[in-house]
């Protein structure tokens, strides 16, 4: 649905980009009129600049083409940006203006770059004018011209899905390419809330869960045998780092590796489930993550379904797993604050263990749930263990 809302973001963009690039010739066909009708008469050199001012419009409304598009939510609603993205937005067209201004002043006794400033003055000021009275004209269309029916972000999808695919677009009950809707112009709930959840069901309902035997081995064995593997994989640790990191998952099931890039932090759950036939899931987190649903995912009411994210499934296949060790690593976890996007888990793990569990989503919304999900609440077993990577330096939120 997000690639389908930036597409239309996109047409959008582009459109109002050929109409900007429509302002802008009328805008020059204007300046050249005042050129031939009056005694200001523009040189080569004004029209090579107002050229090269046009370029870097043009160069700007491409970026901004692309942010507008890429910070966009999954309705086309565009996300506001902090003042520092903003400032990289405009940075092309900056460092462009700062180089054309460089290259006519160091290059003015050169007749190309001999600008007429008088003259060249006046034609910019008509080339603004032009495009700022086109602009009012557009604004003041919009705000008195009829008010057209704005279609919302579902209807806007299945107008898409309805063109590209009409069966679909009947079995789903969509609106057709014409407009008409049927059935409320709303596809039908989704039997399965959970689909992946349920798929998992039914593989393990397939292959019921066998545990694998356990070796009786003493910590001081477990560190010595996994320090060799280690070796054997040309890593190296020291005895203490491993030893503490073996230790600090009997303390606690969330363990962070803090260090600089590139000393193995990553490599070192990896390698150690390897060891020890544990199961590991490699989450990466990313700098937008705001709250749990970044993590476990959210109800698209849209189409009736749980939008399940992997962190959501390796979490669910341990509830299966229930006697082997299973590793979810938070890569780059500090990219964003913890304490927003883990605050629930770092609530529920300070409760007794039969509290273990994380509310997904209301009950009443119908349909098949998966086995192992209670009341939709994701239960955090006790073979669970979050390992976070995290990286100090200043791109990195503190923790």
């Amino acid at each position: 649905m997000k690639d389908i809302m930036q597409k239309k973001v996109f047409r959008k963009a582009l459109f109002g980009g050929l109409v900007m690039l429509a302002f802008v010739a009328v805008a020059f066909l204007a300046a050249f009129i005042v050129h031939a009708a009056s005694d200001y008469k523009i040189n080569d050199a004004g029209w090579g600049l107002l050229g090269f001012l046009a370029l870097v419009g043009i160069i700007q409304w491409g970026v901004s083409l692309t942010v507008s598009a890429l910070c966009s939510t999954e309705d086309g609603e565009k996300l506001r940006l902090t003042s520092v993205q903003l400032a990289l937005t405009f940075l092309p067209a900056a460092v462009l203006l700062i180089v054309i201004i460089a290259l006519y002043a160091a290059l003015s006794s050169v007749p190309f770059f001999a600008v007429s400033g008088r003259n060249f003055a006046l034609g910019l000021t008509v080339i603004i004018l032009v495009i700022s009275v086109l602009s009012l004209c557009v604004l003041l269309y919009r705000r008195f011209a009829p008010e057209r029916k704005k279609l919302d972000a579902s209807e806007v999808v299945m107008r898409v899905v309805a063109k590209n695919d009409p069966e679909a677009a009947n079995a789903l009950g969509s609106v057709t390419v014409d407009g008409g809707a049927g059935q409320g112009g709303m596809p039908p709930r989704s039997e399965f809330v959970f689909p992946d959840l349920i798929s998992m069901d039914e593989a393990y309902e397939a292959n019921p869960y066998v545990a694998a035997e356990s070796d009786s081995v003493t910590l001081e064995e477990v560190c010595d045998g996994f320090n060799r593997y280690l070796e054997s994989k040309k890593m190296y640790y020291s005895t203490d780092t491993l030893r503490s990191f073996i230790s600090g998952l009997a303390c606690s099931r969330l363990v962070i590796l803090e260090g600089l890039s590139g000393i193995g932090k990553t490599s070192l759950p990896r390698y150690f489930a390897e060891y020890i036939g544990a199961d590991v899931s490699f989450v990466p987190v990313q700098s937008s993550w705001r709250d749990r649903t970044d993590v476990l995912g959210y109800y698209n009411d849209f189409v009736g379904a749980f939008k399940e994210t992997p962190f959501l499934r390796a979490l669910y296949k341990a509830n299966y797993e229930n006697d082997d060790v299973n590793m979810i690593v938070l890569d780059e976890m500090n990219l964003s604050r913890v304490e927003y996007y883990f605050a629930d888990f770092l609530s529920v793990l300070e409760l007794d263990r039969r509290d273990w569990k994380i509310e997904l989503m209301p009950v009443s919304t119908g349909g098949r749930q998966p086995a192992l999900l209670k009341d939709c609440s994701i239960v955090i077993p006790e073979n669970v263990w979050f390992i976070g990577t995290a990286n100090k330096d200043d791109s990195t939120q503190p923790i």
